[in-house]
């Protein structure tokens, strides 16, 4: 069982997770309703998590930094249509096993590494500019997962 918070409607039921700040839309559910709280059971794929640090980030000017996020439990993220923004810039975009960058060329991820639910984004060449906060959303069946991730510069700009 997974607990949310759910807005009913005729075609479907809006599920909206709080540590994640997923959104999932499913039609046809069974929903238990007992003294305040709502109850959806959910197969067990449907049920993941984005996660990405609460704290920030910082890296020196001219570093290569890596900005976290992951999957949770721990799946496969190689279905998955995996999205880094920088504000409403859209900077990398996996899916399907295609990569586009937005950024010159300087954002990645390990493609290895979305086996293990790893969806970090690698930016290479800091610069000060480039400080700010970075969303990650992830779809897959409808459902979004997003995190964001602040960074900033360290030590002093020359």
């Amino acid at each position: 069982m997974l607990f949310c918070r759910v807005i009913l409607s005729r075609l479907s039921v809006l599920l909206q997770w709080k540590f994640s700040g997923g959104i999932r839309r499913i039609q046809n559910v069974t929903v238990i309703h007992a003294i305040h709280n709502i109850y959806v059971s959910l197969p067990p794929a449907e049920a993941f998590g984005l996660v990405t640090p609460i704290g920030t980030v910082s890296a020196y000017p001219g570093s290569d930094v890596i900005l976290p996020a992951h999957l949770s439990p721990e799946t496969s993220a190689v279905p998955l249509d995996i999205r880094w923004f920088r504000g409403t810039e859209l900077i990398y975009q996996y899916n399907n096993r295609q990569e586009k960058t937005n950024y010159e060329n300087r954002a990645s991820l390990s493609i290895q590494e979305l086996e293990r639910s790893n969806l970090a984004l690698t930016l290479r060449n800091f610069q000060p500019a480039d400080s700010g906060d970075y969303t990650c959303k992830v779809f897959h069946n409808g459902c979004l997962q997003t995190g964001t991730v602040h960074l900033q510069v360290r030590g002093k700009i020359l």
